[in-house]
């Protein structure tokens, strides 16, 4: 029997696929890589945060995630991704401060949040292979697309907003010459994706 590969991601799903109550993630919530397609989804069901079967994609972009793995905002108030038995594939936030618990916005953004309601990561902070609406690149964030439709390993283009400014597209693994570059050294330090202009 062929092994299933599974993926954690972001995901826009049609409004038919609704099955699980919005908003909210607490301690000890968590997700399973199975069949079923788990997810948390947001207020509007316009996004979800979870698992689904896709031909060769992977978790963690280049390490993939077995049938059978989960992911769960613990107890000890940390988002892990473990293989089926233990073993981490990854793990945030990465502070003293811990997570209360987590939301999935109607923006596509997966927030995790103190007691307070600040935010301690986002999803948003750290891009793969897509930009959504309303989301802010800052200086030294890379996007690199996924290497085809089905297998979400690495690509061969990265777009990187530089650290002095510059906006580029670099193709990989080669990245000692742009292809393209915006020519704003100096003045440009964030990318924000506006879908009015």
């Amino acid at each position: 029997m062929a092994s299933a590969t599974l993926t954690l991601f972001l995901l826009l799903l049609p409004l038919a696929t609704l099955a699980q109550a919005q908003g909210h993630i607490g301690l000890g919530s968590s997700l399973t890589a199975d069949d079923q397609n788990s997810s948390w989804k947001s207020p509007s069901g316009d996004f979800a945060f979870g698992f689904q079967r896709i031909g060769n994609g992977s978790a963690n972009r280049d390490n993939s995630a077995p049938q059978g793995s989960k992911v769960e905002l613990t107890r000890k108030r940390i988002l892990v991704l473990n293989y089926l038995g233990g073993g981490e594939i990854w793990a945030q936030p990465a502070t003293s401060t811990r997570a209360s618990y987590a939301f999935m916005l109607d923006t596509g953004n997966f927030v995790l949040a103190n007691e307070a309601g600040s935010n301690l990561w986002e999803s948003f902070g750290e891009p793969t292979d897509t930009i959504v609406p309303s989301q802010v690149l800052n200086q030294g964030t890379e996007v690199i697309s996924r290497y085809s439709a089905m297998n979400y390993s690495r690509g061969r283009f990265r777009l990187l907003l530089q650290l002095d400014g510059n906006l580029c597209m670099h193709t990989r693994p080669v990245y000692d010459w742009a292809y393209w570059y915006s020519v704003t050294v100096g003045t440009g330090y964030q990318v924000i994706f506006n879908q009015t202009v």
